[in-house]
């Protein structure tokens, strides 16, 4: 019998190993197939990355509408008088709000790094421009987040509660929010917090151009202009799909579609002369074949999601998949419950334990900030508070510190090796293989993390001998 179109589509991400943590079809404005991989259920608010932009994007356009401002304005005139600028580089005097939905800055690299904490202010004090803007591509969040902290200048709210009129017309949920940035400004490059169906919907909203329900809400040409080519983008040495050109804070794609894109796989796609939308979150962050795979899968089945009703995919029980391997080895009775004794290394571990109880294990550690445990399951993953402290819902505040909602799995990978993967599913995402390869009475141990400003000390190798041998 023939594979259904949904089907098929699941099985490829399966098959290159896309962590996909939810995803949604329309067409003509319908749901026609989602599906939310266990723990994450519907609805569920997700951090949606440099998705944030597009938002930002779109706020930009409504004060455009109410002749608030100009594309053509100038962006240091909204914080002369703050930031008291005096003798500001012609580069930057010359920048247009037009250059930064286009990421066309006078700048070619971030003007704040993790370390610094006044990040609005760093875009016009300290960093210095080093070409005209809008003359080249130069992707840049810091432009976004002043974006983002304009919108709030000119109408006095934030760019979230500025949109809420609009939000409610199109049936977005009441709980979307904003993480902050260290000097309270909104995360406009990077914070928004809302659902995959928050995200289709918005996207939908783009594809049909600013009407919903016979109202305009946006104007049609802001939009059109905002998901089309307005520079050329490609600064590689190969065509990948992604590189056909960028509009207002949106990457356009082959075949005129536009997509909405955050870090990590979240995926706001509009595909005009088919009617359809895609939505999805996802964590491929160290995948370097995941943004292609998600694409092609989505291409391969666009023609006939377009033609033809999606039926008979059951979607219910889908899962994150957990490491492939044994979930057991004639050497894990010899090492549950031994302490090694760690050399010196990057990572500050000073020694691990690793106990297994059935189709569980523990594993204990001590590292720069203390003494930790992580459960994990055996072939499946549990869920746990990974043992590290961040700031909550504002980078870098020390006041607000709570521990990364995770789940973490484990296999045995080689008859002496096991690899334990965790994913970090909370207001941040992010995930972290560890690998313990067992040598006699010593242990080697392999950490690699992809996570945007955290998980710093799980990153490198260290080596260590049992304590009681």
């Amino acid at each position: 019998m023939k594979m259904n179109i949904i089907d098929e589509f699941i099985t490829k991400l399966e098959k290159n190993n896309i962590c996909m943590h939810s995803f949604l079809f329309m067409k003509d404005g319908k749901t026609v197939a989602d599906g939310y991989c266990s723990p994450f259920r519907k609805g569920q608010l997700h951090r949606m990355y440099s998705v944030t932009k597009s938002f930002v994007s779109i706020a930009i356009g409504m004060l455009c509408d109410e002749g608030k401002l100009s594309l053509d304005d100038k962006v240091v005139d909204f914080f002369k008088a703050e930031f008291e600028l005096t003798d500001v580089h012609p580069y930057l005097a010359n920048t247009t709000i037009r250059d930064l939905l286009i990421m066309a800055t006078p700048y070619s690299r971030s003007t704040y790094g993790p370390d610094t904490k006044a990040w609005l202010k760093s875009y016009f004090i300290g960093a210095e421009p080093d070409h005209p803007s809008g003359t080249a591509f130069s992707y840049d969040s810091c432009g976004s987040y002043v974006l983002g902290a304009l919108v709030k200048r000119v109408s006095g709210k934030t760019f979230v509660d500025y949109m809420r009129p609009l939000f409610d017309k199109i049936g977005i949920s009441r709980d979307v929010y904003c993480l902050e940035g260290p000097d309270g400004e909104l995360w406009s490059g990077s914070g928004l917090m809302a659902s995959t169906e928050d995200l289709a919907k918005f996207t939908q909203f783009l594809l049909n151009r600013g009407l919903w329900n016979d109202e305009q809400l946006v104007s049609k040409d802001y939009i059109v202009q905002a998901t089309s080519s307005q520079i050329y983008n490609n600064t590689s040495t190969h065509d990948y799909s992604w590189y056909c050109g960028y509009g207002y804070q949106i990457w356009m794609l082959k075949d005129e579609a536009f997509c909405l894109n955050g870090m990590g796989g979240q995926f706001g796609i509009g595909l005009p002369g088919k009617g359809i939308v895609f939505a999805c979150n996802a964590d491929i962050q160290g995948n370097v074949c995941g943004k292609d795979v998600i694409f092609n899968a989505l291409w391969d089945i666009a023609d006939q999601i377009a033609d033809a009703p999606v039926i008979g995919t059951d979607t219910r029980n889908l899962a994150i998949n957990p490491p492939k391997g044994s979930m057991t080895c004639d050497l894990q009775q010899d090492i549950s419950g031994v302490a090694f004794e760690m050399n010196q290394n990057s990572m500050g571990m000073k020694w691990l334990k690793i106990t297994f109880d059935g189709t569980m294990g523990i594993l204990q550690y001590e590292n720069r900030t203390g003494e930790k445990t992580l459960s994990f399951g055996l072939g499946k993953y549990e869920a746990c508070l990974f043992p590290e402290l961040y700031s909550g819902d504002r980078l870098f505040d020390d006041t607000k510190k709570k521990m990364y909602t995770s789940i973490n799995a484990a296999a045995w990978i080689t008859s002496n090796t096991l690899l334990i993967r965790s994913y970090i599913i909370d207001d941040y995402i992010g995930n972290l293989t560890m690998t313990f390869c067992f040598k006699g009475d010593e242990v080697g141990v392999a950490m690699s993390k992809n996570a945007q400003f955290f998980l710093d000390d799980y990153q490198g190798f260290a080596g260590g001998r049992k304590t009681n041998p």
